[in-house]
């Protein structure tokens, strides 16, 4: 990262505001929170404090979808983030673990509950993100602190034509959207967590109704104090 950021200024490409790692198939939150802060400063000792200007993503454990204990970093965690960034947000990615993973152990009941065959109901999949996933760690940790970090509590969304939209839902299927409709309850009508970040393009198979509302951006400095706009995002919404 570090040299693609140096490259960047070497350029004078201004529009380069964030850079985040992905599908880190890390095995615990404790890991992810200490991958974080080593990777931000690792990147402000070989760039001149880059990132204290700019923001920096990181995902869940896994692949990107398990939080499960996230909210015992306290404070201070964020704290110290804060003295390394600008800006900083989780990322979210509807994705089971890898098979070689510890957290692969809940790859069946992601499967039933939220995977492409899934024919749980909207409320079942998010208790299931909530209590086997740890999203309402990830819920408490982000509400207790946004007053304190409040661009230091944002979490994203990232999707791509692949696996984070148009496989949310087994398309044709009497049971299209649930699991997005799921994500778009849990993630921005309960949180008001309005970051995407689609990677790839997005085809035209894409369903039309992404997760997040507000008009389209290019931009990818987040919006504070409340939202982190990184990069897009959908004009629409599921319908409730």
């Amino acid at each position: 990262m570090s040299g693609i950021i140096n490259r960047a200024k070497s350029e004078g490409l201004t529009s380069l505001q964030c850079v985040m790692p992905i599908e880190t198939n890390l095995e615990n939150t404790a890991q992810v929170r200490e991958c974080a802060l080593h990777i931000a400063k690792g990147i402000n000792a070989n760039t001149g404090n880059w990132l204290k200007t700019h923001t920096l993503m990181v995902p869940g454990a896994a692949m990107g979808g398990y939080f499960t204990n996230i909210h015992q970093g306290g404070s201070r965690w964020l704290a110290d983030m804060k003295s390394q960034t600008s800006y900083f947000a989780f990322i979210y990615k509807h994705m089971k673990s890898q098979e070689e993973n510890r957290l692969a152990r809940y790859n069946e009941r992601w499967k039933y509950y939220v995977g492409l065959e899934s024919t749980s109901t909207a409320q079942d999949q998010i208790r299931f993100l909530r209590q086997d996933m740890g999203l309402s760690d990830l819920e408490y940790y982000s509400r207790q602190h946004k007053a304190q970090f409040p661009r230091h509590t944002q979490v994203v969304f990232w999707g791509d034509a692949a696996d984070g939209v148009s496989y949310l839902s087994n398309l044709g299927k009497p049971h299209d959207y649930t699991t997005m409709r799921a994500l778009h309850t849990l993630l921005v009508k309960t949180n008001n967590w309005r970051g995407y970040t689609p990677a790839n393009h997005v085809t035209p198979q894409t369903p039309p109704t992404l997760l997040t509302v507000g008009p389209p951006t290019t931009s990818w400095r987040p919006t504070a104090p409340d939202g982190c706009t990184t990069g897009f995002t959908a004009a629409t919404s599921p319908a409730t």
